[in-house]
C-alpha cells in the first residue's frame, strides 16, 4: 500500500506542478487524469489504517527471494509460495 500511496503522489506532484501543455495532454485529460487520481488517493486513504501488517524488517521481499527454495521445472511446474 505504501508503493501505491508513493507513486500516486508522484503523480499528483507531477500534474500539480506542471501545466496540460507541458505534460502534452489536453485540459480535459489532464482534470480527469487529477479527478482520478484523487479520487484513488481518498482510497488509498480509507483502506491504509485497515490494513494490519505484522513484517518483521527480517522478511524483505528480497531476503524471501533469496531464502525461496529453487525448484526445477522437471520437478513441480507451480511456483513456490512465497508466503506460506
Amino acid at each position: 500500500m505504501k508503493l501505491n500511496k508513493t507513486v500516486l503522489d508522484g503523480y499528483m506532484k507531477a500534474l500539480d506542478s506542471q501545466t496540460p501543455e507541458q505534460l502534452n495532454m489536453t485540459e480535459t485529460t489532464y482534470n480527469k487524469s487529477k479527478a482520478y487520481l484523487q479520487e484513488i488517493d481518498k482510497k488509498i486513504q480509507k483502506a491504509t489504517p485497515l490494513i494490519a501488517y505484522n513484517v518483521s524488517t527480517s522478511d524483505t521481499p528480497e531476503t524471501v527471494k533469496k531464502e525461496a527454495p529453487k525448484v526445477l521445472l522437471a520437478q513441480n511446474t507451480n511456483p513456490p509460495c512465497l508466503t506460506c
